[in-house]
This record gives structure tokens, sequence and C-alpha cells, in this order.
């Protein structure tokens, strides 16, 4: 399940980020929730501009409340690697990344939740 609300009276245009990290420490970076189309970085400490963002430029319009229960979904096919991952979603400022940082306010809002794999 995945909330989205902006309580701002308004627009907010953000890049959404959605990575999954890995047991083993790699972070997959969703660019296509239907496809799942992507890319590797090696862990969350890496250049920013590496990580593809799954909607940049994305607007919340004023008042918005948005809940999306079935927002990712994947079968395992059983050689991924056992252990815990971590879906991480993030809203960042449009191109913030781009400098090869992640300053302070870059981010506006994120969460992750843990989840475990066993064949």
């Amino acid at each position: 399940v995945l909330e989205l609300s902006n309580p701002l009276p308004i627009l907010v245009t953000v890049d959404m980020y959605v990575g999954i990290v890995t047991p083993t420490g790699p972070v997959y970076w969703i660019k296509d929730v239907n496809t799942y189309e992507g890319s590797w970085s090696n862990s969350l400490n890496d250049d920013p501009r590496t990580f593809l963002s799954l909607w940049p430029g994305m607007t919340l319009i004023p008042g918005l409340r948005e809940t999306w229960t079935e927002f990712v979904e994947y079968t395992f096919a059983g050689s991924e690697p056992v252990g815990t991952y971590h879906l991480l979603v993030a809203w960042a400022i449009p191109g913030s990344f781009a400098d090869g940082r992640i300053d302070p306010g870059d981010v506006i809002a994120g969460d992750w939740k843990a989840f475990n794999f066993t064949p």
C-alpha cells in the first residue's frame, strides 16, 4: 500500500523514485511499474544521478490524497537472494540530484517498508 498526499494549498512538482534495496546491498531503481524496467546501483550511497526516476516532474494537486493498494507486485522466481528487502519510495525536488549529491531539502518526503523473502 502506498499513500500519497499533498496537504499544501499549492501545486507541488516532484521527481518520484522507487527502489528495491536487496539483502546484499545493491538497489534496483524501477523506471516502469508495469514491466519492471529499471537500473541497478551498488548502494544508496552511489551518485544519485544514476538513480532512475519512476515519474519525473510529477505534479501533485492541492489537497491530493491517494491510496494505491497494489502499487508494486513482483513474483519471486526463487533465484533472488534470500533475506530482508526494502521498498523505498522518495519524492525529490525536480532535478535536484543533477549535481551528484543529495543535499538537505532535496528530498521532500520518503518512506520504506521491509519485507522478507524466503523460498
